[in-house]
């Protein structure tokens, strides 16, 4: 489950919904932290259930009203009161809309048979291998030669002066 926090100047950020609870508003020790006028608290059960709820504190700061919106409806999120978060739905509060997207597995991701793994562990090592050849053959036809001259080997004779 991930919330997308989108400002009216186009800055966003996902997060993911790991805790049970969520504090999102002013407050400088929110997990979420939006310079608005009210707190909220985002409600996760846990992924057996994945329900998700928001409940709106009450504030006397603010007479705002704060709506969800879901395929076209606007549903009022009451002060004091839980509200059932669905996939696809935004809310607007001040200046930000967040809305609430729910997470697929990716099929690529999917874990393979031991066979599976066999065949792509197999699949490395020809492949390892190969590249060894290669480097190989390379470093040897690019190996320098070395010529030797004939007065720079050494000899046995002593020379008497």
């Amino acid at each position: 489950m991930n919330l997308k926090i989108i400002n009216q100047d186009g800055w966003e950020k996902n997060v993911s919904i790991a805790k049970t609870v969520i504090l999102l508003g002013p407050q400088a020790g929110n997990d979420i932290f939006l310079p608005i006028k009210e707190q909220f608290q985002i409600i996760y059960s846990g992924p057996e259930k994945s329900d998700i709820k928001i409940f709106r504190f009450n504030s006397t700061s603010s007479s705002e009203d704060f709506f969800i919106f879901r395929n076209g409806e606007s549903i009022l999120i009451p002060p004091l009161e839980e509200t059932e978060l669905l996939p696809g739905d935004r809310i607007l509060i001040g200046n930000y809309q967040i809305e609430f997207e729910e997470t697929t597995i990716d099929k690529s991701f999917e874990p393979q048979t031991l066979e599976q793994q066999s065949k792509r562990r197999t699949n490395y090592w020809i492949w390892i291998a190969l590249l060894f050849i290669l480097l190989f053959a390379v470093g040897y036809f690019l190996q320098p030669k070395i010529i030797k001259f004939v007065s720079d080997q050494p000899t046995n004779t002593l020379e008497r002066g």
